[in-house]
């Protein structure tokens, strides 16, 4: 009987144990889908999280802050004396240079001789001669005046002579000797007119012929010439040379600057609307001039006048003339001369300790419109990774700085121009950082 049963006893063994197989395979594909789920969704939710913006950041710190007018300025001695033509003349060839020094009333500039004439045309010409033969015709007249008066005192004389005779023998009467006595005085004083008129003819004619002397002749005066020397009133050294060949010049025509090179000032010409915020002794930063150092100057005048000139854009515009000294020792700007190019700043306001941010991350929040109202200004702080917005309140500003008197602490950070992705709440990451 036992025999019988053993068989049955297995079988129910073998089903139970293909079935608890059969169960772990299904747990273990349970697991795996699970498995494969949870990768999916970590995967699914790695991707719809939201990435981090990357952007520039900028640490808030205390910095020193120059608020200033960036302009070009030019150099130029304080002092030009120009020096003219006194006389209408011909100058010679002007044997200086430019740099050259000059020693006051010593060093000559350049000399003037007198101005030659003009040649004659043909009409001029032939009235030259016609003037020439009348004056030789009246000198001709003059001298046979003065023969005939030659000849008129000789008789006077003889009268004269005769009638004292006659009257020592009392021929004739007092009254006859007084008149042959007034006769013989007026006689040569005929004469000696008569000569005067001959002279004064033989002037006329020598006139004349003046003006049909040749140019050459003219212009050789040798050792008789009445040239002017014009000589400097100033030591200093030659600036300019406004045409150093000879010619002809008129009086009045400008010929050589003298000045002290070392005696130099900046003038910049700044628009109207900028001028009125430049104060006589404001500080300036001569700092592209072409040395290494920066040079210190002070504002010493403001023209009241504005001078009409247009821009390379075509607008006219008002330029004013600022006039700089230099405060910095001569010895570090000596290599500087007249009519040099200078980049300089004009401050209008500068602290050395104040939070100051790039005007690249403020924005305006509220744009002032209505009188009376004022821009508000925000930034974007970083906040446990995060950005929000905080109103701030700007002061002095420059071209790339600002000053912050209100709304951030030194240590905090703060987003470099923010793009339009950059909002309230989201996450950012520094770019620095992702390198």
């Amino acid at each position: 009987m036992s025999l019988k049963k053993e068989p049955e006893k297995n079988s129910d063994d073998k089903t139970d144990k293909a079935k608890s197989n059969k169960n772990q395979a299904r747990n273990r594909r349970l697991l795996l889908w699970l498995i494969v789920i949870v990768v999916l969704a970590s995967i699914l939710a790695y991707l719809i999280q939201p990435k981090a913006i990357v952007v520039d950041l900028h640490e808030v710190k205390k910095s020193s802050l120059i608020v200033s007018i960036d302009e070009e300025g030019q150099t130029r001695v304080r002092d030009v004396y120009t020096f003219s033509s006194p006389v209408d003349g011909k100058l010679d060839r002007i044997d200086l240079k430019v740099g050259d020094s000059v020693i006051a009333n010593k060093t000559p500039l350049v000399i003037i001789h007198p101005s030659t004439s003009a040649f004659l045309d043909i009409r001029s010409e032939k009235q030259a001669q016609a003037a020439v033969d009348t004056a030789k015709s009246a000198r001709r007249y003059a001298n046979a005046e003065m023969k005939r008066v030659q000849s008129d005192l000789e008789f006077a004389k003889n009268e004269y002579h005769r009638a004292q005779e006659l009257r020592k023998e009392k021929v004739i009467p007092l009254q006859k000797l007084e008149d042959a006595e007034h006769n013989f005085k007026a006689a040569h004083a005929s004469l000696a007119s008569a000569r005067a008129s001959v002279q004064m003819r033989s002037f006329e004619l020598k006139q004349a012929e003046a003006m049909l002397m040749p140019t050459t002749e003219l212009s050789d005066h040798g050792e008789n010439c009445q040239c002017v020397p014009v000589t400097s009133s100033v030591n200093g050294k030659v600036l300019k040379i406004y045409d150093q060949s000879s010619r002809a010049i008129h009086t009045g025509e400008p010929l050589i600057d003298i000045g002290d090179a070392g005696d130099l000032e900046i003038v910049v010409d700044l628009l109207s609307a900028d001028a009125v915020q430049v104060q006589v002794g404001n500080r300036v930063l001569i700092n592209d001039w072409g040395g290494e150092q920066v040079l210190d100057g002070q504002v010493r005048s403001i023209e009241p006048f504005g001078v009409t000139k247009v821009s390379a854009l075509g607008i006219e515009e008002q330029r004013v003339n600022v006039v700089i000294d230099l405060v910095t020792d001569k010895e570090l700007w000596q290599r500087l001369g007249h009519g040099y190019q200078v980049g300089l700043k004009l401050v209008l306001w500068e602290a050395d300790d104040v939070i100051n941010i790039p005007l690249t991350a403020a924005f305006r929040k509220t744009l002032a419109i209505e009188k009376g109202q004022e821009d508000v200004w925000a930034v974007f702080v970083i906040e446990e990774g995060k950005v929000r917005v905080r109103d701030i309140t700007l002061e002095h500003r420059s071209g790339l700085q600002a000053e912050v008197t209100s709304g951030l602490s030194v240590g905090e950070k703060i987003v470099l121009h923010p793009s339009n992705k950059v909002v309230d709440g989201v996450k950012v990451s520094d770019r620095a950082e992702s390198f």
